[in-house]
């Protein structure tokens, strides 16, 4: 049943005060997740690209096996100019 009182249209009021000051604050906690939300993206993409050329991943299985560092000082040298390329870029 509904109630048409002055408690009634105070609490409803009340009630929608409080809802817009969850979804603000709900909003902000989103926000304070957004690095995550981009490495995971990146980690997802990254994983598809692979899929997608399984013979880079046996590549690089076989240089690590056969002269593993070799593979690790190469694999560190391409990081770091991935990563020098990406600031450079502005991604």
């Amino acid at each position: 049943m509904m109630a048409s009182g002055p408690g009634y249209w105070q609490r409803r009021a009340a009630l929608q005060q409080q809802s817009a000051q969850l979804r603000d604050r709900l909003e902000g906690q989103v926000q304070a997740l957004q690095p995550v939300w981009h490495a995971l993206d990146g980690t997802q993409r990254g994983v598809g690209w692979v899929r997608q050329r399984p013979w880079v991943l046996a590549l690089g299985l076989l240089v690590l096996a056969r002269k593993p560092r070799t593979a690790l000082r190469w694999g560190w040298r391409a990081w770091r100019g991935w990563r020098w390329a990406s600031q450079w870029l502005g991604r």
